[in-house]
């Protein structure tokens, strides 16, 4: 039992009875009557969690060639963690092994079969009914997302690390479309070029800034304007807009690993004047406002948690602070001292075991 990692015999029983391995007699020892189990039965039960823990292998001659063991991953778990909810002495903690996919979504609700990590916190959704997710889904609502706030085809499938185009309209729901199309109505254009036009000249006037209008008006100091505007041409390509504001990067260099989380300071970052811009940024504080004090309560003790309020609560003074300003004069650039949330190719930290 002490190896096994169980605090006692019930627990151990009812484990070893879940999987198939029952009593084979009993026996006295002092005063208590314990179960007796046969150690070749044990033995076939665990000896097959020994094997394959190859997390990651290539194809090699005779044999493929180990690359990553599960002693040697992050994703770790031990049988019954993932039972939301269950008992601490019902963890077999003998034997460690990779966590899978199954785990992941079972602790999102997406089967009704067990406890969530939502339903461990008493969290539902606004119509009463449990909250069910699966770890796939949120990709939809970021292609969603980039989707209603202006991306092309292209800066979609290089955000999210698509290879082929064709894949991106699974990922764009029109009926979340339908119903956010009050999102289009704070800044319309009728084409691609109209937007470009509209960042072009936010550049020549100052009005849009950071690194592309500096290189800009430093070109037609030194060059002048035939090689300036060409400049514009070839690297200004890009404007989404937002319902919080528009950002001037552009996705085919390198896509935001931030994901729209603008507000954390991004120098990329301007506002588009209108007024429901500002409207969309107060609610936005209010629901941010809301989450941290839930997130405070609930949260206590839970690992991490420290970590996401402070980043909400940064987010949350950013807000704060620009909605003090007037900001339905037009563009304005919100974090000049920012840093852009994107990080080019050639800074980036490759994996040493595969780039895919």
């Amino acid at each position: 039992m002490k190896w096994l990692g169980f605090r006692n015999f019930r627990n151990l029983g009812l484990y070893l009875d879940r999987n198939g391995v029952h009593p084979v007699g009993w026996s006295d020892e002092g005063d208590e009557e314990y179960c007796c189990y046969s150690a070749g039965e044990i033995e076939s039960l665990i000896v097959p969690k020994l094997k394959n823990h190859i997390a990651l292998a290539e194809c090699g001659s005779p044999e493929p060639d180990v690359m990553l063991r599960t002693s040697e991953t992050l994703a770790i778990a031990f049988d019954g963690q993932f039972r939301c909810g269950g008992r601490e002495e019902n963890i077999f903690r003998a034997i460690p092994r990779r966590v899978t996919l199954q785990d992941i979504n079972r602790a999102l609700g997406a089967d009704p079969r067990y406890p969530s990590i939502f339903s461990r916190r008493s969290f539902v959704e606004s119509d009463g009914n449990p909250i069910r997710l699966t770890s796939h889904q949120p990709r939809h609502w970021r292609n969603t997302i980039y989707h209603l706030t202006g991306m092309s085809d292209v800066q979609q499938a290089l955000a999210l690390g698509r290879k082929r185009l064709d894949q991106n309209v699974y990922y764009q729901h029109t009926s979340i479309e339908e119903n956010t199309a009050a999102h289009h109505e704070f800044l319309a254009f009728n084409s691609h070029h109209e937007r470009i036009d509209f960042l072009h000249k936010g550049i020549r006037d100052k009005r849009i800034q950071g690194a592309l209008t500096d290189s800009y008006h430093a070109l037609l100091s030194d060059k002048g304007t035939t090689t300036a505007e060409a400049f514009l041409t070839v690297h200004a390509t890009a404007l989404h807009v937002t319902p919080f504001g528009g950002c001037i990067h552009d996705f085919s260099q390198a896509p935001c690993p931030k994901h729209l989380q603008c507000w954390n300071g991004c120098s990329h970052l301007h506002l588009m004047g209108t007024p429901s811009e500002r409207a969309n940024l107060e609610k936005q504080a209010e629901n941010l406002t809301t989450a941290i004090t839930i997130m405070r309560d609930a949260g206590a003790g839970e690992a991490g948690s420290d970590v996401w309020l402070a980043d909400q609560e940064d987010k949350l003074n950013n807000l704060k602070s620009v909605l003090t300003r007037d900001t339905n004069v037009g563009v304005q650039h919100v974090f000049p001292n920012g840093h852009p949330m994107t990080v080019a190719d050639t800074d980036k930290r490759h994996s040493s075991v595969s780039d895919d």
